[in-house]
């Protein structure tokens, strides 16, 4: 995938902006990724307990560019889960911050880049791995599941090249990126406005924070992205955007907003010039599948837009939003076999969401069907995370956890009276 980002092509421009204000040039951005992947070994993956830093983008794109599948992870989880994951998968590598792992395997790269962060090498076996596979991405946030989507080449690069067009990201935008780099929305930021040579503030800093929007005005960023949770707690605080005069387009995805807020984002933005795009996506989908400009589209308040690209939306005959295009995953995996197997989705995504297509073709979405939980943006398997409790805890003599028929709440009722 190195000739699909290219990024030599932007020169001496400004790539990323560290958290200690430090500055990557393109140039410099593509000697580092070439320089750390002279270290990885072809048929291989690595374990990347993501950070909002130079270390992980390096890492992640050192990658791609070399055909180790990037197996990317929250920093939340646990050392015990991390080393399950590993053996499961049979990595090669694990890159993290956690010196705990470096009495266990043998160190490639140590304090890299000034972050603390270190490359493990597990194993020097190699695994017939598809070629088309690019990366594998965890649909339940921080939980530790084991089951990852298959992303493939040309799912990354059709969903960001149809983002692009989709957003009409520019190559003067600058955006901020704080969502984490192991949840596709995160990293689809990431890859969309490098892909088009935009700067890219890279940052771990709280929205809560002064600091954070110090960093928005200080560095003229044009583009901020946030889920439901975001805007309702900066409408909360009073928010103003007429304070951040640089600040041209908004997005939101991660989960439904709801009514009242919509209205108010939406005339807020128009109010003071700036686009307001609410999107439809899922992990099995690269990221996203369809936007909508609310400041533009006040009279489709409840949709979620049309699709990207050359994506289909069809609904079945049960109610069931289908999906198809060049950005569907290949498929699950559980184990390390499953990096060896072929695609099986066909392109086709049937999402467990219930919704309508209204006469125009824009997407409405009214329900769903699986018992998937959005918290702050993140999807959390709730079956996956009563199994998590129970392997924790041995509870089931006394209570009973069970998922309500909406697939959102977790009771813990007794069982025994």
């Amino acid at each position: 995938m190195e000739d699909f980002w290219n990024f030599k092509r932007f020169g001496n421009k400004v790539a990323l902006i560290r958290d200690n204000g430090n500055t990557v040039s393109y140039n410099e951005l593509d000697s580092m990724i070439r320089w750390f992947g002279e270290g990885l070994q072809n048929n291989s993956s690595m374990i990347i307990v993501c950070k909002n830093n130079f270390s992980t983008v390096c890492a992640y794109f050192a990658c791609l560019y070399k055909g180790c599948v990037p197996i990317l992870v929250s920093e939340e989880l646990e050392e015990s889960s991390i080393c399950d994951l590993a053996m499961r998968y049979k990595v090669q590598y694990i890159m993290t911050s956690n010196d705990g792992l470096k009495n266990k395997f043998r160190t490639v790269y140590s304090n890299l880049f000034s972050e603390r962060y270190s490359l493990y090498r597990l194993r020097e076996e190699e695994i017939n791995i598809n070629p088309k596979l690019a990366l594998l991405l965890s649909t339940s946030g921080s939980t530790g599941s084991r089951k990852f989507v298959r992303i493939s080449k040309d799912n990354i690069k059709a969903n960001t090249i149809d983002i692009c067009r989709s957003l009409d990201i520019q190559f003067r935008d600058v955006a901020i990126c704080y969502l984490k780099l192991d949840y596709t929305y995160g990293l689809s930021i990431l890859q969309t406005h490098l892909y088009m040579g935009c700067t890219v503030v890279l940052t771990e800093k709280n929205i809560m924070s002064g600091n954070f929007w110090d960093c928005v005005d200080k560095y003229n960023v044009t583009s901020f992205s946030g889920v439901p949770f975001t805007y309702d707690m900066l409408h909360m605080l009073r928010f103003d955007i007429r304070k951040h005069k640089s600040l041209k387009m908004l997005t939101q995805a991660g989960g439904k907003m709801q009514d009242d807020e919509l209205k108010y984002w939406a005339n807020l933005s128009e109010k003071n010039k700036c686009s307001f795009f609410v999107m439809y996506g899922q992990t099995e989908a690269t990221a996203r599948m369809t936007v909508l400009d609310i400041t533009k589209h006040k009279d489709k308040l409840r949709s979620v837009g049309k699709p990207i690209g050359e994506g289909v939306i069809k609904i079945s005959q049960d109610g069931e939003v289908i999906y198809s295009g060049n950005n569907v995953m290949m498929g699950y995996a559980e184990g390390w076999a499953d990096l060896c197997r072929k695609e099986e989705s066909q392109l086709v995504l049937y999402t467990g969401d219930f919704g309508y297509l209204d006469e125009e073709g824009y997407l409405y979405i009214d329900s769903r069907k699986s018992i998937i939980s959005k918290i702050c943006g993140k999807r959390i398997n709730l079956e996956e995370l009563r199994d998590l409790v129970y392997s924790e805890i041995d509870i089931r003599d006394t209570f009973q956890l069970f998922i309500t028929d909406d697939g959102l709440v977790i009771d813990i009722v007794k069982a025994l009276v």
